[in-house]
C-alpha cells in the first residue's frame, strides 16, 4: 500500500534478518547516518523469534524507562507515506499491522492521523488544544483521546 501511494525508484524497502524485517525510506530524503544507526540496532537483536513490531520497538529504543514514547507505532500506510516523505524510516514486520516510524519527536505525539486532511487552522488550534488541556498525559495516549 505504501508503494501505490509513493511512486518513486527511491523508495527502498531492505530484507535485513531472517524474520522478515525490513527498513523502508527513500533515498535521497532519508539521512545515511540515521538509517546506518537503525540498521546496526535491527542486526544486534538477539530473540529466538520476532512475532510484531513491539519487540523490535523494545530491543533498539534508547531509554526504556521513558514516559514517553521513542518510535510513532501505526497501522496507516498514509501516515507511514507521510512519515518516509518527511525524510523518517519506517521498521515493517511481516505479518504484524504495526508499523514503527523513526526517529519520533515531541511534536509528533501531538499530531493525529487525521492532521493531514484538515484545514491548517483548525489543526493549528487543535494541536494548541492538545499541548496546553493535557501535558501530564502520555503522548501515546493522547494521540488517540483527543484526535
Amino acid at each position: 500500500m505504501i508503494r501505490r501511494i509513493i511512486v518513486t525508484p527511491n523508495l527502498k524497502v531492505g530484507k535485513l534478518t531472517q524474520t522478515e524485517v525490513v527498513l523502508a525510506y527513500i533515498e535521497g530524503i532519508a539521512s545515511t547516518s540515521m538509517l546506518d544507526e537503525i540498521r546496526s540496532r535491527v542486526e544486534q537483536i538477539d530473540l529466538q523469534g520476532v512475532l510484531e513490531s513491539g519487540y523490535i520497538e523494545e530491543s533498539i529504543e534508547d531509554t526504556h524507562f521513558s514516559p514517553f514514547p521513542q518510535m510513532q507505532s501505526t497501522e496507516r500506510p498514509d501516515v507511514v507515506s507521510a512519515g518516509l516523505m518527511e525524510g523518517r524510516v519506517a521498521v515493517l514486520v511481516n505479518g504484524s499491522p504495526i508499523n514503527l516510524i523513526v526517529p519520533m519527536t515531541f511534536w509528533d505525539g501531538l499530531q493525529a492521523p487525521d492532521d493531514y486532511y484538515e484545514r491548517f487552522m483548525y489543526v493549528t488550534l487543535n494541536r494548541w488544544i492538545r499541548l496546553i488541556i493535557c501535558p501530564c498525559l502520555p503522548l501515546r495516549s493522547l494521540r488517540y483521546t483527543l484526535s
